[in-house]
C-alpha cells in the first residue's frame, strides 16, 4: 500500500506555485527559465501522486485503507468482523466491504457504492486456527 498522503501532494503544489512566482518575478534570466520548467513538472508530479493514491480525494478509499491498517496479526475472526462493523456501522456514510471466506482465507472487497467502476480493491487475510497470520492489500 502506498504510504504518502495529501501532505506530499500539497507540498508539490506549493513548490510549483513558488516556481511560477520566481519564473515571473526572478531577477536573473537563468533562474526564471529554470523555474519556468520546474513549475509544470511539479504540477504533473502532484497530479501523478493524486492518481496513485485515490484516498486523497475519495473518502471510500480512505475508510477502506484505515480498516486495513487496523487489522493486525493475531486477531480472531470475531475481532475482524467487529472491526469491520466499527469502521462501517449500519446506517453510516460508507457501505460495508463484501466478505468472502474460502480455504482458511478471508477476502474483503471494497463496496463501490455505485461509484467508480471497476472496483477491485481487496484485503486478503490468511487465517490459521481462526486467527490472522498474514494480510495483503491489493489496490484497484
Amino acid at each position: 500500500m502506498l504510504k504518502f498522503g495529501p501532505t506530499l501532494v500539497v507540498g508539490c503544489l506549493v513548490v510549483a506555485l513558488i516556481a511560477v512566482i520566481v519564473a515571473f518575478r526572478g531577477k536573473r534570466r537563468a533562474v526564471r527559465i529554470l523555474s519556468g520548467f520546474a513549475a509544470p513538472l511539479l504540477l504533473i508530479c502532484g497530479a501523478f501522486l493524486t492518481a496513485l493514491n485515490p484516498g486523497i480525494l475519495d473518502s471510500r478509499f480512505r475508510a477502506y485503507q484505515h480498516f486495513y491498517n487496523d487489522i493486525s496479526p493475531g486477531m480472531s475472526r470475531d475481532q475482524i468482523i467487529a472491526l469491520r462493523d466499527r469502521h462501517y456501522p449500519a446506517g453510516g456514510p460508507r457501505r460495508s466491504p463484501e466478505l468472502f471466506e474460502q480455504d482458511g482465507r478471508f477476502y474483503f472487497f471494497m463496496n463501490s457504492e455505485g461509484g467508480r467502476e471497476p472496483n477491485c480493491e481487496g484485503i486478503f487475510l490468511t487465517m490459521s486456527n481462526n486467527t490472522v497470520i498474514g494480510k495483503h492489500y491489493s489496490p484497484d
